[in-house]
């Protein structure tokens, strides 16, 4: 097993002795059943009760042997690379002590299971994306105590950077020396202030808590502005000084076709959140390559970014442009078909995935939608669609778009990684893997994919059609937006369409000074 890294072209992988590498697997998640401790403290299975299982490298569901036997099944469906996810709450005890950095107690060790992961990986043949995810944030105290997004440096005190950086040192040490580790992989679906982390503390969903947020956004305003005079040009406002400024609430009166505050002001705050991010993950970037030069590093983003947002959806950000992706190796990518990304979403129905049947002109535009996220996406790295499908009760719609999707996107990505791996336990989310750990009909379709892999195309196709797209807009989308004019007036681009979004100047000015966090 070779380790893989990023060819000179900056579109494909390749091993280390030159041969195209091309990422085709899943995340490693699969149906388990339930165990309980009898009166000696040892583990059963409890007939007929399951639960769906994903952070088992740091839970008590630790079992090597099933986690073999998942990586065999996935090998089995011609893949060659599973994402294991990492609960950060499962791995750093709580609460903490300041410069006392204290690992969760498990048997075995954190160290050594991963150790065991990087042998199943190597002997199994099956790369692994190793991914921190940070769902259920909020109870952890450690978080919320030392600065959560932004840390503190203040003697004496907590500071969520260093226990980050302390996780991902004990993570790289075991896998600096391992072929099995594809990538580092710093978040999944990154949205700040909260989203998908679940760390809004006594928050509203969109809004960082003031407690920590409010003083760095009014710091960062006059790093930005210089003046208040200067910045009450720029918002329309009559502000007397910085002090004045609160977090923006923002929210979009469809009706009335504008949002509760001004287009700049708004903005200037998803300017502010990317800076946020930016420095949160260089933090963890840093600390990895003081350990580990080789391996590649890479964050899973989802497409709700500054550019190619929904017009009223600029409350809805996500946290980190794929401008700004220096740290990083390559770009990841989330889509799935069977959601409205660009027009419609998130306002699905509460009862969809019971519900929604898709027709084909439904699923012919979401294969567009799928496309004009590629092309965005790029910034001159590899592109891989970390995680995609067609999530639908129905195992066989599934694998027909599934299948659908990988031909279209030939040329346009450089791999290709499914989200459910094995089926879910409501049986409503078709997997590729049976109940015990086999290729079903679907992963049998799955793996005949493959010999399309050895036909993709072995560069980038080259855009026809270049859109700029003005920064204020893009982050304050306040009428219908360039990715959802191509939608709707498709044959009336030359295709494919690449987009140039200008990168975020404040950071840009942060960066040139070396800045290492926020303030």
């Amino acid at each position: 097993m070779e380790f893989i890294r990023v060819a000179k072209d900056h579109w494909n992988f390749e091993t280390e002795s030159g041969e195209r590498f091309y990422p085709f697997g899943a995340n490693m998640n699969y149906r388990i059943p339930v165990r309980e401790k009898d009166e000696n403290g040892k583990y059963h299975d409890v007939p007929g009760k399951f639960q769906e299982s994903l952070h088992v490298i740091a839970s008590d569901e630790w079992d090597p042997k099933r986690i073999k036997s998942v990586f065999k099944g996935a090998k089995k469906c011609n893949m060659n690379v599973l994402k294991v996810f990492i609960a950060c709450p499962l791995v750093a005890a709580d609460p903490q002590v300041p410069g006392k950095f204290k690992l969760r107690e498990m048997t075995p060790s954190f160290p050594d299971r991963l150790k065991e992961l990087m042998d199943i990986a190597e002997e199994t043949g099956v790369y692994v994306s190793l991914t921190l995810t940070e769902w259920c944030m909020n109870g952890s105290k450690w978080f919320h105590e030392g600065g959560t997004f932004f840390g503190c440096e203040e003697p004496g005190k907590l500071d969520s950077f260093y226990i980050y950086q302390q996780v991902w040192k004990i993570i790289a040490k075991v896998c600096k020396g391992r072929p099995g580790l594809f990538a580092y992989n710093l978040a999944t679906e990154l949205y700040l202030p909260a989203g998908n982390w679940g760390v809004a503390e006594g928050s509203s969903f969109w809004k960082f808590q003031d407690r920590y947020a409010l003083e760095p956004y009014r710091r960062w305003l006059r790093f930005r502005y210089k003046t208040i005079d200067e910045l009450n040009r720029s918002w329309g406002t009559s502000f007397g000084d910085y002090d004045e400024i609160n977090q923006p609430e923002i929210k979009w009166y469809r009706g009335l076709g504008r949002y509760s505050e001004s287009i700049q002001e708004i903005s200037d705050f998803n300017d502010f959140k990317e800076c946020v991010s930016y420095f949160f993950l260089k933090n963890q970037t840093d600390a990895i390559r003081s350990i580990d030069k080789k391996h590649m590093i890479t964050i899973g983003l989802h497409p709700d970014q500054g550019g190619i947002s929904t017009e009223g959806f600029a409350w809805k950000h996500c946290g980190i442009g794929s401008g700004e992706l220096d740290n990083f190796d390559f770009v990841t990518l989330h889509v799935y078909t069977e959601f409205d990304y660009l027009i419609y979403r998130p306002e699905l129905p509460k009862d969809f995935h019971a519900a929604h049947q898709s027709n084909e002109e439904d699923i012919t535009r979401r294969l567009r939608e799928c496309l004009l996220y590629a092309r965005f996406n790029n910034f001159g790295k590899p592109c891989l669609v970390e995680e995609f499908g067609h999530v639908v009760p129905d195992w066989e719609e599934t694998a027909d778009v599934v299948e659908r999707t990988v031909k279209f996107l030939a040329g346009h990505v450089s791999g290709f990684q499914l989200w459910f791996l094995g089926n879910s336990p409501d049986q409503k989310t078709p997997g590729v893997l049976d109940y015990n750990d086999k290729p079903n009909e679907y992963g049998k379709r799955f793996a005949a994919l493959k010999k399309y892999l050895d036909e993709f195309p072995p560069e980038r196709i080259p855009a026809k059609t270049v859109c700029k797209i003005p920064r204020v807009f893009g982050n304050a989308p306040d009428k219908r937006t360039v990715p959802e004019k191509i939608l709707y007036n498709w044959d009336a681009y030359e295709h494919p369409v690449d987009f140039e979004f200008p990168r975020n100047e404040t950071l840009a000015e942060m960066k040139r000074l070396g800045m290492k966090r926020m303030f």
